[in-house]
């Protein structure tokens, strides 16, 4: 029974892990597919504007990140980050694909742990947004020893960034 357990826990973190890689796989294919302009580079990245849409324009720019404050969440309560505190559970911080794999993996930790889960995720959320409430959950609560970040699927690419 406990072999199983191990198992379907392996094989689901397996599936997230080869979810990941095609996920960026797919991402720098769109990068590498993206047409090239003849204009100068813009070397930062411009100011959200009002709508809190960013945008990384010009040669390396990949894209806009737009509010993603209103697309689907799961969070967990008060009580539940409380229990994880208390009986050093873990914390998961993620986007899209924790609000669509989380509760599998969840219930795969509960019923092999026995462990407690307190979830943070959050569509279309990047990774600053992600460590921003992760550090407020700190402030509020405390950390427990584990925490699992899936995040930095909704991130823009700004190669001034990445080399200065």
């Amino acid at each position: 029974m406990k072999r199983r357990r191990l198992h379907d826990f392996t094989s689901s973190c397996a599936a997230i892990a080869v979810t990941l890689v095609v996920l960026a796989l797919v991402g720098g294919l769109l990068v590498l597919l993206e047409p090239r302009s003849s204009a100068a580079p813009v070397t930062n990245l411009a100011a959200p504007s009002p709508s809190g849409v960013v945008s990384a324009r010009g040669e390396f720019g990949s894209g806009a990140l737009g509010s993603w404050q209103d697309l689907a969440r799961r969070i967990s309560s008060e009580d539940d980050i409380r229990d994880v505190q208390m009986f050093n559970g873990v914390y998961m911080f993620g986007d899209s694909i924790g609000v669509q794999d989380g509760p599998a993996l969840e219930n795969l930790l509960r019923s092999s742990t026995g462990d407690s889960i307190a979830f943070h995720n959050w569509s279309g959320q990047p990774t600053s947004a992600a460590v921003d409430a992760l550090a407020d959950w700190e402030r509020q609560y405390g950390l427990p020893s584990r925490i699992l970040m899936a995040v930095g699927s909704n991130d823009i690419y700004d190669r001034a960034r990445v080399t200065s």
